[in-house]
């Protein structure tokens, strides 16, 4: 790409769950360390994503910082809320935003590469997303992707039971059910089944970590994989009232056991993966 862009910041606000908010998170803290710019985090509590910053993490990390809606604000001049869709520039203040919305932001990204490369005035880039993106040419996403996730600073709670909880298990499948959501358009029941047997059969593995959004979808599975002959387990005292604030704590545990598993099924929308020592 030539010389290195003029930004002087990266703000990342993550929105909608957990999980799309650390993939967001990961995204924006890729792109800012290819700038050589630090990156500010603004962890906004939600509907479906109670849970504030300092109850799930003990920091944002090296070379990163959490901030406020007020500083956002402040850098701004007014509430995103009140923006544009898609990508904006002011070209007076250096401030630029990627709010991909339903097209996500990923068909931007080309733009923004070259927006940012042009400036002769350093920009702050602040991207308002929740999944993923990455620059033109990035060749690593996936592999630093992981590495993000490995490096985050957890809260010494969710540290704690992750911890606890994969001590007490041998190496595992990974199962993740979605009984509500997106469950119309995940795959069917017969689909997964044949996927968790054919990565058992192939791992070797009986031990089975299943992650499901209800109780009643969470019992279903461990029944089934019960009369297969496995060792089916979960995270015990987990509530899946998504607008309760514990549940973000459960989630990231959940989660945290999904990357830590040796073979993953898991639907992505309309899709099946299966991943064998890949993690999340």
């Amino acid at each position: 790409m030539g010389s290195m862009p003029s930004v002087a910041n990266v703000v990342v606000i993550p929105r909608n769950g957990y999980a799309n908010r650390l993939q967001a998170w990961a995204s924006a803290a890729i792109v800012a360390r290819t700038w050589g710019a630090p990156l500010k985090v603004c962890w906004e509590q939600e509907a479906v994503c109670p849970a504030d910053a300092s109850s799930l993490f003990r920091s944002a990390g090296e070379g990163s910082t959490f901030i406020s809606s007020d500083e956002v604000e402040d850098l701004l001049g007014g509430s995103y809320e009140g923006l544009p869709r898609y990508l904006t520039h002011d070209s007076d203040s250096g401030v630029v935003t990627l709010a991909g919305h339903n097209r996500g932001e990923q068909p931007f990204m080309a733009d923004l590469a070259q927006l940012a490369q042009q400036s002769a005035k350093a920009l702050t880039v602040v991207f308002i997303a929740g999944g993923r993106f990455w620059l033109p040419g990035e060749t690593a996403f996936n592999a630093k992707r992981r590495d993000f996730y490995g490096s985050i600073n957890w809260s010494e709670p969710i540290a704690e039971r992750v911890s606890t909880t994969a001590a007490d298990h041998k190496p595992y499948i990974g199962i993740h059910v979605r009984g509500t959501d997106k469950s119309i358009t995940v795959p069917t029941q017969h689909a997964m089944e044949r996927a968790i047997t054919a990565i058992a059969e192939r791992s070797g593995l009986s031990s089975v970590l299943v992650a499901a959004d209800t109780a009643q979808t969470r019992s279903q599975w461990v029944s089934w994989l019960q009369r297969q002959g496995l060792q089916p387990w979960y995270v015990k005292s987990t509530t899946h009232d998504r607008g309760s604030r514990r549940a973000g704590g459960d989630a990231l545990v959940e989660w945290n056991l999904l990357a830590r598993s040796t073979a993953m099924v898991f639907a992505d929308d309309s899709h099946l993966t299966l991943l064998l020592s890949e993690g999340i």
